[in-house]
């Protein structure tokens, strides 16, 4: 493990540092105070080198279409209001509705918005003309 090969390289590097008598007395209760000593200021500069590690990679984005296609129609609805009311993707919604090719889902899909039409006015996510 990395952890293990760090932990190993840095005994090897700080083996010259030996504890105060007062470190040796610390109990179990209490914390030592790592900004107190050598091997603190050693551990900082080594913890500020790893978090200066290379960018994770990005996020998967979701694909929202492929998810939703894959369901029954009559959950297929259910996520495309999610995408509207949920998260706001409105667009996004009306798009995957539209390539779903699915008369009876673009159908029962409009109905609801035209049902919350204020609903959506009010959250911001139509405008009123």
């Amino acid at each position: 493990m990395p952890e293990e090969k760090y932990f190993e390289k840095w005994e090897k590097e700080n083996k010259d540092i030996q504890p105060s008598p007062v470190e040796k007395d610390v109990k179990l209760e209490q914390e030592p105070k790592i900004e107190d000593s050598k091997a603190g200021e050693r551990i900082k500069e080594q913890m500020a080198e790893l978090q200066k590690s290379a960018p994770s990679t990005p996020v998967h984005t979701r694909d929202e279409f492929k998810e939703i296609k894959i369901l029954p129609s009559t959950q297929q609805v259910g996520a495309l209001l999610s995408l509207v009311f949920r998260d706001n993707k409105f667009d996004l919604a009306l798009s995957i509705a539209k390539a779903l090719d699915n008369p009876a889902v673009m159908d029962e899909f409009h109905d609801i918005l035209i049902e919350r039409y204020e609903e959506l006015i009010e959250k911001g996510i139509l405008k009123k003309k």
